[in-house]
């Protein structure tokens, strides 16, 4: 009889892991709808608070996990993005823009990528600090104060283009998981200081920045070095400074 008990019992776990299985299937699907209620509901709120905002330009949201989301935003005349602060995304794009802060993302707790290019208004970002990002981009923003970056030790990436007002970047070497910086277009910055501890660099883009000297780099196993219009595109590289392949 030892092979109808096991039998059953084959049978019974069989049982049990499509139970599972099917749990598992469930959740993940009320997840998507949920997410997906989610995404409609935040981009109807933004065309409401936002009138001049060009909403045919929004792409809705994606599930990244049971609270996270993916949310892209292209347009221009967003002003009022307070709607988004009651959601967690994990992955942000704004494409134009006219609001100062970033004040809306302060309830994602599991923001790891955030793309912002184009809003000129913007010059907070305070509201990262603390926020788990490894990919940050402010391109053709206005944020000047940097000292956001102390909390924000996990970053592995992150471009800070074409933004006059940055000047100060002591608050970089808190972020020793750094390997993909991207500085172009700053004409501001001229001191590399900050950048000497972070040995996990990779990739340095200096194109347009007031960099004279490069001595900072001195140890550091660069990949990629682009020194396009900057003063020390005219310089032989300091003893020490190596890089696999050079921009001039």
């Amino acid at each position: 009889m030892n092979w109808r008990r096991r039998g059953w019992e084959w049978l019974l776990l069989a049982a049990a892991i499509l139970l599972v299985t099917g749990s598992l299937v469930l959740a993940v699907k009320r997840h998507e709808f949920a997410a997906r209620w989610t995404a409609r509901r935040v981009f109807r709120e933004l065309a409401e608070r936002n009138p001049r905002w060009r909403f045919d330009a929004a792409r809705s949201g994606m599930v990244r996990g049971e609270r996270a989301l993916v949310l892209r935003l292209e347009g221009e005349g967003l002003e009022h993005p307070e709607a988004l602060s009651g959601c967690d995304f994990e992955s942000v794009l704004v494409v134009g823009g006219a609001f100062e802060s970033l004040d809306f993302l302060r309830g994602s707790e599991s923001l790891r990528r955030l793309v912002v290019v184009g809003v000129k208004a913007l010059r907070d970002a305070s509201a990262l600090a603390g926020r788990p990002l490894t990919q940050l981009t402010l391109t053709d923003c206005a944020v000047s104060d940097l000292r956001f970056l102390h909390e924000l030790p996990q970053l592995e990436s992150l471009t800070i283009s074409r933004n006059p007002a940055v000047r100060d970047l002591s608050a970089l070497t808190a972020c020793r998981e750094l390997t993909e910086l991207k500085l172009s277009g700053c004409p501001g910055v001229s001191g590399l200081d900050a950048l000497s501890g972070l040995s996990r660099l990779r990739d340095l883009d200096l194109e347009g920045t007031a960099v004279a000297d490069l001595t900072p780099l001195c140890g550091l196993r660069l990949r990629t070095l682009n020194l396009a219009d900057t003063p020390a595109a005219a310089l032989p590289l300091p003893e020490g400074v190596t890089a696999e392949q050079v921009q001039r």
